[in-house]
């Protein structure tokens, strides 16, 4: 029987253009670094390498260097392997659970924020607010936290 009370699902949000080149680009940055899987790191590692993203113009304006925060992670990870063999750029490389969680925390961050699809921006917030993850230490050595981003976003009505 049909309910005028029942809610209606919302539909669900699909990633931008931007956040799905940064996901493939993700693959490759670990390859680069010699990593046999996909964290956080990448993520932001390839957020960085693509300027389409609402990721570069927002750090620029809160006076974040990309190009240094860049070196501080790729220093960080860079070598990290889970296996001895070294990754071929064939293979498939595995998702961290915190990288998984912080995906779909975004989901959440882009439906607060009535976005019409996540970006890679939305990505970033659940990051930064955890604050033992290597990311989120290497960019509060910048300066850069959740509240800051959060403080930013409201300014610019984002």
């Amino acid at each position: 029987m049909f309910s005028f009370f029942r809610k209606k699902r919302p539909t669900p949000l699909v990633f931008s253009s931007g956040l799905l080149q940064v996901i493939s680009t993700s693959r490759i940055e670990a390859l680069r670094l010699d990593n046999d899987f996909v964290a956080v790191p990448h993520v932001v590692l390839a957020m960085l390498r693509e300027e389409d993203t609402t990721v570069v113009p927002a750090l620029e304006q809160l006076l974040v260097s990309p190009l240094l925060f860049e070196y501080r992670l790729a220093s960080e990870v860079a070598g990290i392997r889970l296996t001895n063999k070294r990754p071929s750029p064939t293979a498939r490389l595995p998702l961290t659970i915190e990288l998984e969680d912080m995906i779909r925390q975004s989901y959440e961050v882009a439906a607060l924020l009535e976005a019409p699809e996540v970006e890679a921006l939305h990505v970033l917030l659940p990051m930064l607010r955890q604050t033992d993850s290597t990311a989120a230490l290497a960019a509060s050595e910048f300066g850069l936290t959740h509240n800051v981003l959060v403080e930013w976003l409201r300014r610019e009505g984002a």
